[in-house]
C-alpha cells in the first residue's frame, strides 16, 4: 500500500460509509414504526391497498368490536302484562372467545387494515442489531396470523417501496453528516518523491 493510500487510510475516510449499531437501531425503529403506520392506512408490504374483507360476516363482528351479534324480541308493555311482538331487533352480545379479554383498536371496516388488536402491530419489533444492520421481525406466536393474512393476499412482512425509500434517504443523510464531519478537519497530505 503507498504512503498516499495509508494517508488517506488515517484521515478515517472509511468511516464515511459506516454506520454504527446505534445508527442501524434507530432507523429499524423508524421501518417498524413506518409499517405500523401502514397497517393503519390500508397499506401491505407488498404494495397493495385498499384491499377490502373477503367476508360480510367478518366484517359485521369488526364492526361490532368482536361482540356476538344477537337478535331478541321486542317487548311491549300493556295493561295485561309484557307481550313480545314478532319482530326482533339486533344488539350486541358477549365478546368472541378469542377476543373475550382483549382491547379491540379498530372497527373500521371500509379497507383491510390490519388493525382489529392491535396484537400483530404490537409483536413487530427490532431483533437484533450489529454495526452491518439489523432485523426486524414478529413475534413466534404471530405466524399463524401473518400465515392466515398471506393466505388472503395481505403481506405484511418486508419492506415496501416507500418504506425502502425512506430507509435508504436516512441512510444517505448519516453518509452525509459523516463526510461533513470528517473533511472538515484540516487535512495534511504529504506526498514524497
Amino acid at each position: 500500500m503507498s504512503a498516499l493510500c495509508r494517508d488517506i487510510m488515517n484521515l478515517g475516510l472509511q468511516n464515511i460509509l459506516s454506520l454504527k449499531p446505534s445508527e442501524w437501531k434507530t432507523m429499524l425503529q423508524h421501518c417498524v414504526q413506518n409499517i405500523r403506520d401502514n397497517f393503519k392506512e390500508g397499506k401491505m408490504q407488498d404494495g397493495k391497498s385498499g384491499l377490502q374483507y373477503k367476508s360480510e360476516q367478518y366484517k359485521k363482528y369488526k364492526a361490532n368490536a368482536m361482540k356476538r351479534l344477537t337478535k331478541t324480541k321486542v317487548k311491549k308493555e300493556s295493561t295485561t302484562g309484557i307481550e313480545y311482538l314478532g319482530r326482533k331487533k339486533s344488539k350486541s352480545g358477549k365478546r368472541l372467545s378469542g377476543f373475550y379479554a382483549k382491547a379491540i383498536e379498530s372497527t373500521q371496516t371500509a379497507f383491510v387494515d390490519m388493525t382489529l388488536s392491535g396484537d400483530l402491530k404490537k409483536g413487530l419489533k427490532v431483533k437484533s442489531v450489529t454495526a452491518q444492520g439489523g432485523i426486524i421481525g414478529y413475534e413466534p406466536e404471530d405466524a399463524k396470523k401473518i400465515e392466515g393474512n398471506r393466505r388472503y393476499g395481505r403481506e405484511v412482512v418486508g419492506l415496501n417501496e416507500e418504506n425502502q425509500e425512506k430507509l435508504k434517504k436516512e441512510i444517505v443523510e448519516i453518509f452525509r453528516k459523516n463526510a461533513q464531519t470528517i473533511l472538515a478537519k484540516d487535512i495534511k497530505i504529504q506526498i514524497t518523491l
